[in-house]
């Protein structure tokens, strides 16, 4: 038996405490926030024939046998691709989740949700990043403050201006 003190209560359990882990947020990437900064770097990363690719299409995830199915360098190449997001590096490789836009027929494309039952809380992890991601610049194509086009690269650093400021939040911004 053992137990704990908490604000002067002794707390008695009999089964051994087990780290819980959310089913979606077991991604074991670095999310690589500096590698992010440099366009460069991320263009090398993606040319890279280590890199790996996640198909997306409609949200869906390109799966085979009940498992991700990633894709090398170039096959991910020859795909008609609307958005191509870094995920992150594992094991000194660069992971990325590309939106196709028309589906291949050698790719089966699934529901994130419904292949989440057998995937490990790993893969559910990366496929819950790489699917709020691709949702999130799909849907936000802009910065709602300065108009420009949202920067898929640096997800996580301050949008860069491409287009005048809109007059409607002048009032609130002085460059």
């Amino acid at each position: 038996m053992r137990s704990l003190q908490f604000n002067g209560l002794r707390i008695c359990y009999h089964a051994p405490m087990v780290e819980f882990k959310h089913t979606y947020a077991g991604n074991p990437y670095d999310r690589g926030e500096p590698l992010r900064r440099s366009e460069e770097t991320i263009a090398k990363m993606q040319a890279d024939a280590s890199s790996r690719f996640l198909a997306f299409h409609n949200l869906n995830v390109a799966t085979a046998d009940d498992a991700l199915a990633w894709l090398v360098q170039s096959e991910a190449e020859a795909l008609d691709a609307n958005q191509t997001i870094l995920l992150g590096v594992h094991e000194d490789i660069a992971h990325f989740a590309i939106d196709v836009k028309a589906p291949p027929a050698e790719l089966e494309f699934t529901d994130c949700r419904a292949i989440a039952a057998s995937l490990t809380t790993e893969d559910t992890g990366i496929v819950a990043q790489a699917r709020s991601q691709l949702d999130w610049h799909r849907r936000n194509p802009f910065c709602a403050q300065h108009k420009p086009i949202s920067n898929l690269y640096h997800d996580q650093s301050p949008p860069r201006l491409a287009s005048p400021i809109h007059p409607m939040f002048s009032i609130f911004h002085s460059f």
